[in-house]
Formats: C-alpha cells, structure tokens, sequence
C-alpha cells in the first residue's frame, strides 16, 4: 500500500515538474520573441527587472555615515558578511544606491518567478559574492 502511494505521489511530481519546465520553456520563448520583434521595428526590448534581489555586506562599519548605518539596519546588514533579501521597488532601490560602497546585490531569480528557491538563492549567494571580487 505504501509503495502504490509513493508511486502516486512521484507520478504528480513528475507531471507538476513537466508543466513547470514547459512555463520555463514558454517564458523563454516569448522572450526571445519580444527581442526579435522590437528590433525588428527597429526598437528596443527591455526585459523584466527581478523582484526580488539578495544584498551582501561586504564592508565594515568605518567611514559610514549615520544615514547609511541607518539603512544597513533597515535592511538587517548588521555585520560582515550578513544577507538579506530585498523586494525591489523605487524606495528599496533609491537605498540600495546610497549604501552600494558597503553592500552587493543581485537578483535571486533569474526566471520570471517571484519567489526564491533553494537552488536558485545558492546560485545567488555564490554569483553575488564574486560578483564584488577582482
């Protein structure tokens, strides 16, 4: 009776994971798609910006000013090396500007989805810490 459930089970899996692949696969299309109309109506195609992005504090607490120190802790950058995640909007990037000296950011999902994967957040915290190094 248990082996009959998990083969139920596995078989759903295995369809919810065939109908995302193929909205992966739709997406992407319609992406590449959108490019290629736009130039050739001799425009441009600007894609989606994420919603979600993963700031890094990369430097410490010297030379900051009180309003930046102010933002890292609105944004629970407290120490070295803390993270946190962002969801973008004209505020949250206006801030994310005025302390780039001690932070890096980058998107978490690099899909149309909001929200964030396991997968996809360990790909985020390795591209956006060696995104900083020379």
């Amino acid at each position: 009776r248990c082996v009959q459930e998990t083969a139920k089970k596995r078989q759903e899996w295995l369809k919810r994971a065939e109908s995302y692949n193929k909205e992966y696969e739709q997406f992407e299309r319609s992406e590449i798609e959108n490019k290629r109309k736009a130039r050739a109506e001799g425009g441009f195609y600007v894609p989606a910006q994420p919603k979600v992005v993963l700031l890094i504090r990369i430097k410490g607490i010297n030379h900051c000013d009180p309003r930046s120190k102010r933002i890292l802790r609105l944004f629970r950058l407290r120490q070295l090396h803390n993270a946190s995640f962002v969801k973008l909007n004209k505020a949250t990037q206006n801030m994310i500007q005025k302390i780039l000296p001690w932070v890096t950011f980058g998107p978490v999902s690099y899909t149309h989805l909001t929200l964030p994967t396991i997968y996809s957040v360990q790909i985020s915290v390795v591209a956006v810490s060696l995104k900083k190094k020379n």
